[in-house]
């Protein structure tokens, strides 16, 4: 405590008596007039005030010292006597003062005195409520070094003493040096008041001044620990925004600080005015983390219009106070739209068309889009209501376009657009649309009926003018049509104008009346129709054109009828004949005619001779002419070859009238050169008919018909007939116009015949040859002949009669041959004979695939077809065999012996550890990994890749893998026999659709065929060995065998066994599924059984994978093991990705078998998927690590690895062109690795049963050490399965710690994202949490089996 001085007053007075007196302040230096006299003179006393420094200067110190002081006396200029008197403020001064007023002397005795200091401490202290202060009072000094003593009393804000050892306010320590005060978590003022005082009075005081201590008061202000306030001014307020429109505003919540300095804690609700605010939220640390976002976007409905609220409760952590902030944010109504323009009323007349578009006539204030919807007469449009649509509204576009077209649509239309942004109240925009009528056309004239005759044109022409009149003036225009058929014209008319004119062509089926219309149609569509009748009338009956329909004058006759004279008669009359294809009736030629046709010709020349007009014009006419003439004589000849008597006619009829003519008027040169051209004239002239012939001696004419062995044909020629065994000049006539047989339908000679006699049947001559169609990748070749053979004797086509050949580089080529005989086409002498095989066998070394494979006979008279045509001579045919690979009797029992091997070793190695499983119940979990890689060997190799034969001989003996051992395969029925009918189920056509690879297998393409025997083995299984289990069971109750046989049946063995088929049963089920029938009951069933077991297939991974997730934490229970513990007894339960192996596993066989069937053609893609599979699972295995045993995991790792090594080779083999011996040792190379794996899978599953099987021993015998001896041997064991169900319902730490830590940090983020409070844990919280991990980790440690470590 500092104490530094105190103040006290010394009055000194001096008097003159009776007249005056003079008084001063001692240390203020006052003073008063004198009065009356003068007044005593000034004198100077110095204060004696501060920390005392000698006798002279200086203050007095309290203390066991006394003092003098002597006091300069007044002087009067008078000399008047004074006296003196001493006046003390305070006035208990006087008693450690005295004062000498003779010597004018003061003596101080401070040890006793009342003597008051001052401390230069705070006396005002402020804290805040619920906060904890502590302070000192420090001594300063004691001038006269004694020890100090302190004593406080504590006074409330009523003067009421309070308890110094109240909860919030102690005296942490006090001695002689000072006071430490401490408060902690002072109260809170009560309401209405900020801050409250409390006095803290301290004494102070030594031994010398006991009765007159110091008291010093502290007054102690508690101020009001208020909530977190604002300290960063910000709106509260939020921009209003309308309905449809989003917001979004953020705040940093470190803009409310506490003023105390206490932690801040922030707790946000929403509300509205509005009913439903789901569309509102916020969210911490949206942006950036320290901000809340206070966001949403405004529903499309004006209903949610109104104020929401994020109110935001601040508060300390001590909770007395809270402050709440709300942000405000204002969703305003979206505003309506608004009518830009108005449409008037608008007008038209039918039938103008007219077109609105009221796109513009809107505007959306928040630019949303708009609807537009029609009413028209109030009613919404519908254009089902508008005729042809002449009111046509498009929403879209906003057109509307009125089209009238009858006077049904006129009249005011009231038409009303309705704007609507589906949000606010739609806005009309109102209109009247006027339709004013239009009326009819007046006819003002009527029609006579029409009459058209058949076969002939027609044309009418209307004046429209002068039938019809608008009323309007408006143009209109005019059509006809038939009564009550719509606008249709009968199809004869063919012209049909608008101005009028009709026309077309009648034929005879057009005959009758048509009731018809004219009709004029005005521009409002509206028709007025003037009915009148056209009467088509036929020809006469025999004509087919004619002039007039009543009478026989004809134009053109019927068939049947010859024209003659413009007639149509039944038959030509004497001397005519009929023409058919004119249809008339033509002149006969005569002498008669042909005299006078010359007569006359000559006389009109003799006539210009005589004149000598042309006499030499026509002689160079006869020169240039000269060898025209000559060239239509000859075809004059060919003409007439087959007139009878034609010399007689031509020569000495009409040649010899020329020549007596000419001879009269020629001479030498002329007259022979006239005979010539007149002659060649004659004949040009005169022609007969085509379908008859002309007897010129009679002058007849007889009909083609009436000749034998003629008739008359298409072009109305004489022509031989055909087919009736008469032969003048045709190619052949064999009595038939069959086709085929060597003598056409023409009497042409067919290719490969000969006809030797007439109405006798030809004979082929074409030999028979013979081609190889094809051969297989087997060197099967397939032999077809060009028709059907026969063969004189069983020699014709045998070993002895056939030479086989193969050409190649090698020059010769050691091999055998043999004929395949087919019991439906036996080839024996007077069998038909189609085809035949042989088979290349024994080849003593490869093919590289450009050899040539030579077949020909040696006798080809053996060999002949129906005809006795032999084969070709010397013919042969040739192919390209497959390529070959060749492998020697050492490499083949090589191949073969490494197969037995194989397979004898893994039946002994199963069988081996099969008995281990039964008697001591050991683990198996190695020898299914070599089960699975032996399959997957096995069945890759139906890839469409030509493996070589040492590698297809080795694969043969992997099939043990999947079950199939040939030595109990003829012992087991097959399932799908019992069932179905193969022969029904099977047709010809699965061979085409079947991949080559597994028809070299013998694999049927049906499920149920192929997958029989194990079918059976299960139906086996289920049918007698589980009721017999059960039997067994129930009759020998407690035995452990049976208990266990009898629980593997539900789920553990069938889920195995399907599991270790899974590849081999998903592949047959692929394989069905392209050969889908429903054609009779087997292959209903053959169908219904594929799709049941591809169905299980399918959806077994999905279902193992759910029942372990759901059941992944009893796994460890008896009951899961015992249903499907095989799931998950071989792997790892840390991670749910280590439980799901086996459905991973199988998810992978069934890829490769999907790629196998399916991508079959693309062998290079088959390899590359089927790799990615492999690394999939090794990634899953290196990365996961699901097995318990590294060992096991080891090992299916390299075999993945040695898988992916196989498929490569496989690529090599498919793309890279190799020789058969380079083949060969690629081979050698996949057996060997296929080996390296097997003996690996041996060698572990070999080592590791016997280790297990050992651990299992000494576990037993240990048992049996400590067993208590027992009546009942079953006792034992219930106790061994309820120390396993004991064991199973423990926990596993390390899972248990990690659950803990999982639902902790689940809880932690739920109660983040539930609260949204923003806030430092307090200490208690952090205590609670403390305690409980505590609690936690000793519920750890106290579970058995539980490690310190752990």
């Amino acid at each position: 405590m500092e104490i530094k001085e105190s103040f006290g007053k010394l009055l000194l007075i001096g008097r003159q008596p009776g007249r005056m007196f003079h008084q001063f302040n001692h240390f203020l230096g006052d003073q008063e007039e004198l009065e009356s006299i003068s007044p005593p003179a000034n004198t100077v006393v110095q204060n004696r005030t501060g920390t005392p420094v000698n006798s002279s200067y200086g203050g007095f110190a309290v203390g066991s010292y006394n003092y003098s002081y002597l006091l300069p006396k007044f002087t009067q200029c008078s000399n008047m006597p004074m006296t003196y008197s001493v006046a003390f403020t305070p006035t208990n001064a006087s008693l450690f003062i005295t004062f000498n007023s003779t010597l004018l002397g003061l003596t101080i005795s401070p040890y006793n005195t009342t003597f008051v200091a001052r401390q230069s401490f705070n006396k005002n202290v402020t804290i805040y409520a619920r906060h904890n202060y502590t302070w000192d009072i420090i001594l300063d000094n004691d001038p006269e070094n004694d020890e100090a003593e302190f004593f406080v009393t504590a006074l409330s804000a009523t003067g009421t003493a309070l308890s110094i050892s109240t909860a919030w306010l102690k005296i942490q320590a006090m001695d002689n040096q000072g006071i430490t005060f401490s408060v902690i978590d002072a109260p809170q003022p009560v309401l209405p008041a900020t801050w409250t005082v409390f006095t803290l009075r301290v004494t102070a005081k030594d031994p010398f001044n006991q009765d007159t201590p110091n008291v010093y008061d502290i007054w102690l202000n508690v101020t009001k620990n208020d909530a977190p306030v604002m300290t960063q001014d910000h709106s509260l307020i939020l921009n209003p925004i309308y309905i449809t429109k989003a917001f979004s505003y953020t705040f940093w919540y470190q803009n409310y600080t506490d003023i105390e300095g206490d932690s801040v804690k922030m707790t946000c609700t929403l509300s509205s005015t509005v009913t439903d605010f789901t569309w509102v939220s916020f969210e911490v640390n949206k942006t950036i983390k320290g901000n809340v976002t206070f966001f949403g976007q405004s529903p499309r409905d004006n209903t949610y219009a109104g104020n929401y609220t994020l109110s935001c409760q601040f508060n300390d952590q001590y909770k007395d106070f809270i402050n709440t902030f709300d942000y405000v944010q204002q969703v305003l109504p979206k505003q309506q739209i608004q009518i830009l323009k108005n449409e008037t009323k608008a007008y038209i007349r039918l039938p103008q068309n007219i077109t609105f578009n009221f796109m513009g006539y809107s505007a959306d204030p928040q630019q949303e889009p708009n609807y537009y919807q029609l009413f028209i007469n109030d009613t919404l449009y519908d254009a089902s209501l508008f005729e042809r649509k002449w009111m046509d509204w498009d929403s879209v576009s906003t057109n509307l376009t009125a089209a009238p077209f009858n006077n049904t649509h006129g009249g005011n239309h009231s038409i009303s657009i309705k704007f609507d942004d589906l949000i606010s109240v739609p806005m009309f925009m109102n209109f009247t649309l006027e339709i004013m009528y239009n009326w009819p056309l007046i006819a003002i004239s009527t029609l006579n009926n029409l009459n058209v005759i058949s076969m002939n044109w027609f044309y009418f022409n209307f004046n429209v003018t002068q039938i019809f009149k608008n009323p309007e003036g408006e143009p209109f225009t005019m059509y006809l049509r038939l009564s009550q058929s719509g606008n249709n014209l009968p199809y004869f008319i063919t012209k049909n104008f608008t101005n009028g004119t009709i026309g077309g062509f009648a034929t005879d089926p057009d005959v009758g009346n048509y009731n018809m219309e004219c009709v004029g149609v005005d521009d409002a569509y509206w028709e007025t129709f003037i009915p009148f009748i056209m009467i088509v009338k036929p020809c006469y009956y025999k004509c087919k054109l004619c002039w007039d329909a009543d009478y026989n004058t004809c134009k053109s006759c019927k068939p049947g009828f010859f024209f003659y004279n413009s007639e149509c008669l039944d038959e030509c009359i004497e001397g005519t004949y009929p023409d058919p294809p004119a249809l008339k009736c033509q002149n006969c030629p005569s002498l008669y005619n042909a005299k006078n046709a010359i007569r006359e010709f000559s006389t009109q020349m003799m006539v210009a001779i005589e004149n000598g007009v042309i006499l030499l014009v026509l002689f160079v006419m006869v020169r240039a002419l000269s060898s025209v003439i000559i060239v239509l004589n000859y075809l004059s000849k060919m003409n007439l070859e087959l007139l009878p008597n034609k010399d007689i006619f031509y020569q000495e009829q009409s040649a010899e009238y020329l020549n007596v003519q000419l001879a009269s008027t020629f001479s030498g040169m002329m007259n022979l050169i006239f005979t010539i051209f007149i002659q060649a004239s004659a004949k040009t002239a005169i022609k007969p008919a085509k379908n008859v012939l002309v007897h010129t001696e009679i002058n007849t004419c007889t009909p083609c018909e009436d000749i034998y062995g003629l008739f008359t044909n298409e072009e109305y020629e004489c022509e031989e007939i055909c087919g009736d065994g008469v032969k003048i000049n045709k190619q052949c006539d064999d009595g038939n116009l069959l086709p085929g047989d060597g003598c056409s339908q023409l009497c042409q000679l067919e290719y490969g015949f000969e006809c030797l006699y007439p109405n006798k049947t030809c004979r082929e001559n074409i030999p028979p040859s013979f081609s190889i169609s094809t051969i297989t990748p087997t060197n099967l070749v397939y032999i077809e002949f060009s028709e059907p053979v026969y063969v004189k004797n069983e020699k014709g086509i045998s070993q002895e009669n056939l030479l086989v050949e193969i050409v190649g580089s090698l020059g010769s080529y050691v091999f055998d041959w043999r004929i395949i005989q087919d019991p439906n086409n036996p080839l024996l002498p007077d069998r038909i004979i189609r085809r035949f095989e042989l088979k290349l066998s024994e080849m003593k070394q490869s093919l590289e695939g450009t050899e040539l494979v030579k077949i020909s006979f040696i006798d080809y008279s053996l060999v002949q077809d129906g005809a006795n045509n032999s084969v070709t001579l010397e013919s042969f045919s040739t192919i390209n065999p497959y390529p070959f690979i060749f492998l020697s009797a050492e490499q083949a029992s090589t191949a073969s012996g490494g197969g037995t091997s194989l397979k004898y070793t893994f039946l002994s190695v199963f069988s081996f550890n099969l008995a281990l499983k039964v008697v001591l119940n050991s683990s198996m979990q190695y020898l299914w990994g070599l089960v699975h890689a032996l399959q997957v060997f096995n069945f890759l190799l139906y890839m469409n890749i030509n493996f070589p034969d040492n590698v297809v001989l080795f694969a043969k003996y992997m099939q043990v893998a999947s079950g199939n051992i040939d030595e109990l395969n003829q012992y087991i029925p097959n399932f799908a026999d019992y069932i179905i009918d193969e022969n029904k189920v099977v047709e010809k056509k699965d061979d085409e659709k079947l991949q080559q690879s597994f028809k070299d297998d013998e694999m049927s393409p049906y499920f149920i065929i192929s997958f029989g025997q194990k079918l059976s083995i299960w139906a086996i299984g289920l049918l007698v060995i589980l009721p017999f289990v059960l039997v067994m069971n129930r009759l020998c109750k407690k035995v452990k065998l049976w208990e266990d046989m009898a629980g593997s049946f539900f789920f553990n063995a069938p889920l195995r066994t399907f599991i270790e088929m899974y590849i081999e049963l998903i592949l047959q089920v692929i394989i069905n599924t392209q050969f889908v029938k429903f054609t009779n009951f087997s292959q209903m069933i053959a169908t219904l059984c594929a799709f049941i077991f591809g169905s299980i297939s399918i959806l077994l991974p999905f279902l193992a994978m759910s029942i372990i997730y759901h059941n992944r934490r009893s796994i460890r229970k008896m009951k899961w093991k015992r249903k499907f513990g095989m799931l998950t007894e071989e792997v790892r339960s840390h991670s749910v990705l280590q439980l799901y192996y086996y459905p991973l596993f199988m998810y992978q066989r069934l890829i490769i078998a999907g790629v196998i069937v399916y991508i079959y053609e693309s062998p290079v893609l088959q390899c590359l998927m089927i790799m990615l599979c492999n690394v999939s699972m090794a990634l899953y295995m290196i990365l996961i690590r699901p097995f318990k045993e590294e060992s096991q995991q080891a090992t299916t790792v390299l075999d993945e690895f040695v898988i992916m090594t196989c498929v490569g080779l496989f690529i090599l083999l498919s793309e890279k062109k190799m020789l058969p011996d380079e083949q060969i040792k690629l081979g050698w190379g996949i057996i060997v690795l296929i080996l390296f794996s097997v003996c690996k899978n041996f060698g572990v599953v070999i080592y590791f049963g016997i280790i297990k099987t050992r651990q299992k021993l000494k576990q037993m015998f240990s048992a049996e050490d400590n067993q208590k001896d027992s009546v009942h041997s079953s006792d034992d064991m219930d106790k061994s399965d309820e120390d396993d169900d004991l064991q199973a319902d423990q926990f596993d730490t390390m899972e248990l710690e990690q659950e803990v830590l999982n639902e902790q940090s689940q809880k932690k983020s739920n109660q983040n994202a539930n609260t949204s409070v923003f806030s430092q844990y307090d200490n208690n919280a952090k205590a609670k949490r403390l305690t409980d991990m505590n609690k936690q980790a000793t519920i750890l440690q106290n579970i058995p089996g539980t490690t310190q470590q752990q």
